[in-house]
């Protein structure tokens, strides 16, 4: 399953690594698509990208093959390529489909069921569209609750649903409350990575799952839009479509959202292709590399938020095991060479260290402490003892003699 979740990237970081990592391909295809259609086959003037290739010997065959089959690995941050290059590419290739969206959005490394975060959906079609044949629609960035209620729900749920995960199974069989929206309301689900927990007895150990190269995560869900009766407002909600896990996470779970790899995966999901065996297929368990590893405890308390909770437990910032390993690799000799002398530079000595002097009194010093303190009291016993003499003394004869 998937119940947890981390995003913890800015708002326009977010849009910007989307694009670059998966969405412009996508912009490029479909742009090469619409030009198809329309039987356009002169290049534009202002097309910078072709008069290269074709100065490169048909360079643009290679990114072509890229768009249909996949992106080879492309820059992860801004510092390996300049985001003002990419800004008139990435940028158009997805955007926020509200600023109100974008500014309410915020990085959260713990993203909890009921709580908004991102999914990616492209907006519907319309026939004026259709007839128009205008460039390809460009995805779009949307906060939405997690926990899907659907559209015929008269009142808000006293309870929240349990419609956080959609089985596949049940996804596949086109019965219950899935079939009627999984051939039109298809959408994407962005994360760094989910969180799982291994239970080992009555002990449960959290582990965070994340993509080998540090991409972001792009999980297959549905949406829907529900008003309730006497308001206004529309709930916009989403769920995440899970699947049976692949063996490297077998050990912690049965299940594993379904994750989207390659860019021609994600635009067929978010297409607004009826739901077929080739739609279908998209929904499996991952076959590429994933990290897994242990993390805080903390990260199963709601509300608690750190960007501490996706780095393993031995890499934490103040965790034992991290100071120690510190402590080891600045000085690994250090426990070593404190235990011996040390020698003047150039020194040959080779004489062993004297040993400590033993501290222990010998008896006669304890003899000679002891013998003041022992005339003192007998000096004290004394003076007790001639004072009753004295008053004795004083006493008349006869009572002396009454004594006993």
């Amino acid at each position: 399953m998937c119940g947890r979740f981390s995003l913890g990237i800015d708002s326009d970081d977010l849009a910007f690594e989307l694009g670059n990592q998966y969405f412009h391909a996508i912009a490029r295809h479909n742009q090469q698509r619409q030009r198809d259609l329309d039987g356009d086959e002169e290049q534009p003037e202002d097309d910078h990208d072709n008069g290269q290739d074709d100065a490169n010997g048909g360079e643009e065959n290679t990114d072509s093959n890229q768009a249909d089959g996949g992106l080879d690995e492309l820059p992860r941050s801004a510092s390996q390529r300049s985001r003002a290059s990419q800004s008139s590419d990435v940028g158009d290739s997805i955007r926020w489909a509200d600023q109100s969206d974008k500014e309410n959005f915020r990085k959260r490394y713990n993203v909890a069921p009921q709580s908004r975060s991102v999914v990616v959906r492209f907006p519907k079609s319309t026939t004026k569209d259709v007839q128009t044949s205008v460039q390809p629609r460009i995805p779009q960035l949307e906060l939405m609750k997690w926990g899907l209620v659907p559209s015929w729900t008269k009142r808000a749920p006293e309870k929240p649903l349990q419609t956080i995960n959609c089985r596949d199974d049940t996804l596949f069989s086109g019965q219950g409350m899935w079939s009627p929206i999984r051939g039109s309301k298809r959408c994407v689900v962005v994360a760094q990575g989910f969180y799982e927990w291994l239970a080992k007895g009555k002990e449960k150990i959290p582990h965070f799952t994340k993509l080998k190269d540090d991409k972001l995560m792009v999980m297959a869900g549905l949406w829907d839009n529900v008003v309730y009766q006497g308001s206004t407002e529309v709930l916009k909600t989403f769920t995440i479509i899970t699947t049976s896990s692949n063996k490297q996470l077998s050990f912690l779970h049965d299940r594993m959202p379904a994750i989207l790899t390659t860019p021609q995966e994600i635009a067929l999901w978010l297409s607004d292709e009826p739901w077929s065996p080739k739609v279908q297929a998209l929904i499996r368990p991952f076959s590429g590399e994933l990290e897994c590893y242990k993390v805080p405890y903390e990260v199963g308390k709601i509300g608690k938020d750190s960007s501490d909770f996706i780095k393993p437990i031995n890499e934490r910032k103040g965790n034992i095991m991290s100071m120690f390993a510190a402590q080891a690799k600045s000085s690994p000799s250090k426990t070593a060479s404190s235990s011996s002398p040390v020698q003047p530079p150039g020194s040959t000595s080779t004489s062993k260290p004297k040993p400590e002097k033993d501290l222990k009194p010998k008896s006669s010093e304890i003899k000679s402490r002891s013998k003041p303190l022992k005339e003192e009291a007998e000096g004290k016993k004394r003076d007790r003892s001639s004072s009753v003499e004295i008053i004795e003394d004083t006493e008349p004869p006869s009572q002396k003699k009454v004594k006993k």
